[in-house]
């Protein structure tokens, strides 16, 4: 969530830490600000400019941080905003995120027991009594979005973008998934199966035919190849 508001899952460098140019980079941010990385962290305030641009130590800084900085009295998005500390009229791009993937995961919950069903599900609901893995989802974020997001009814391939290629997400790395997720199974250039992760182990799917929409833990499968994000609305 974090990662997605503050630089869209890319690792970006600043023209104000000139250091951070010579390393790896998805782009620089514009103006004066020292702020670089997946959580555009302040160095050298937080961690050395190195630490800065390795995703994994951006990653580590801020579950830590997040961990210590714990509230139970808190939501998820409040502990977010706590983390990276944004402008006070900024937090509240924290929670639309937090509540997009709350109704997204909800609405998918709604269909819990519903059979599985080739090319069934769209925006509205099931069709044909029930859904397919990629009807399942386009019709979870369509009612997260209410209906502004309305994905492709195919999981993606190189030759069909689908859900895996489309341009309202972000691309997540397998070490931060988060609820509200798409998770994407197969191979890079093909995809054959989509769920809505719940939380970093567990995901909502339609699995196959003789099944029903259920929520199952992502140990039982060993394909998965991409998680992806929706922007900031």
């Amino acid at each position: 969530m974090a990662a997605g508001q503050e630089s869209g899952w890319r690792m970006l460098a600043s023209r104000a830490v000139p250091e951070s140019l010579n390393f790896p980079n998805d782009g620089v941010v514009a103006g004066d600000a020292t702020s670089v990385g997946l959580f555009q962290i302040q160095v050298p305030m937080n961690m050395s400019v190195a630490d800065g641009m390795n995703r994994d130590k951006q990653i580590d800084w801020f579950f830590d941080t997040a961990a210590q900085l714990s509230d139970p009295g808190k939501q998820a998005w409040e502990i977010a905003a706590d983390t990276e500390r944004p402008r006070e009229d900024l937090r509240g791009m924290y929670r639309r995120a937090t509540e997009f993937a709350r109704k997204a995961i909800e609405a998918a919950r709604r269909q819990k027991g519903l059979p599985y069903v080739w090319g069934g599900g769209d925006q509205n609901g099931p069709t044909g009594g029930g859904f397919d893995c990629s009807g399942l989802t386009l019709y979870a974020y369509a009612q997260a979005s209410g209906g502004q997001v309305v994905m492709e009814h195919f999981t993606g391939s190189d030759a069909n973008p689908g859900q895996l290629h489309d341009p309202r997400l972000v691309d997540v790395p397998l070490n931060a998934i988060e609820p509200g997720d798409l998770l994407f199974f197969g191979s890079a250039a093909e995809t054959h199966h989509v769920g809505l992760a719940i939380d970093s182990q567990t995901m909502i799917h339609a699995p196959d035919f003789g099944q029903t929409v259920k929520e199952e833990s992502l140990s039982h499968f060993s394909d998965l190849v991409a998680a992806r994000r929706i922007k900031e609305r």
